[in-house]
């Protein structure tokens, strides 16, 4: 965005999709919030690619100056439009990757900038049942690149003592009835409010009450979820499918 303004453009335009409201939130209508219309972030049109949940951290100023084209679209309209005007890569298959690491697997990625360290991985009484080459390359609920002659799942790690717990996927473990948020970002959240949320980019927003408490917040699931991951990204929606702020999952 810098580049672009120095160069003399207004607005940087990309392929997500996701949607800009430039009138006011329906949300701050009923919370009261005055103030000029923020421009508000809002789900892809298209569900099943939505993206709002990867850009829920841009700053007002940033979309201010952003521009997403295909939020209103379905990706079968996009490929349509990409076959009428003959665009090479019309056919071309969805990528599952993350854009900005490659078409390589996350670990892969981590271990170019992390160094692997050996330890243990130990089920649920605490025998030890298998090696790992570093707890930071694994999260909740994974159970690939665990290496065991056995079907097991990610149910803990202790990035300090360097310590991998697995378990059944089914695990209670895994279950959290609610969890502990910090670096908000977004101000239309308003104290002790009820609204939608994710915990990751593939789940369904899910019915939650948020509780905020200065820059660290509590967010209570009407139902329990399952692998709810510190240091990954909650965010808030309303009924609307207006995005009204996010947090980093502190503790589940």
């Amino acid at each position: 965005l810098e580049e672009a303004l120095k160069l003399g453009c207004d607005y940087v335009a990309t392929g997500h999709y996701a949607r800009i409201s430039a009138i006011a939130s329906s949300w701050a209508k009923r919370s009261g919030v005055e103030g000029s219309p923020q421009k508000i972030l809002l789900r892809g049109l298209d569900k099943t690619k939505d993206q709002s949940y990867f850009l829920a951290r841009l700053s007002q100023y940033q979309l201010d100056h952003a521009l997403f084209p295909l939020g209103k679209l379905t990706k079968t309209q996009v490929r349509d439009i990409a076959h009428q005007i003959k665009l090479p890569n019309a056919d071309r298959k969805d990528s599952q990757w993350l854009c900005f690491i490659g078409n390589i697997p996350m670990s892969e990625f981590l271990k170019k900038k992390l160094p692997e360290q050996q330890g243990d991985i130990i089920d649920a009484t605490g025998k030890k049942v298998g090696t790992h080459m570093g707890a930071r390359f694994y999260t909740l609920g994974q159970r690939h690149q665990l290496f065991l002659p056995f079907k097991a799942y990610v149910t803990a790690t202790d990035v300090v003592a360097n310590i991998v717990t697995v378990g059944e996927k089914y695990d209670e473990k895994l279950l959290s009835d609610s969890s502990l948020l910090t670096d908000r970002q977004g101000t239309s959240v308003k104290n002790n409010i009820n609204c939608l949320c994710k915990i990751r980019y593939r789940s369904e927003p899910v019915p939650c009450h948020i509780q905020i408490e200065w820059n660290q917040a509590k967010v209570i699931f009407s139902e329990p979820q399952r692998w709810v991951t510190p240091g990954q990204i909650i965010v808030c929606y309303t009924d609307q499918e207006e995005v009204i702020g996010s947090w980093i999952i502190l503790k589940s």
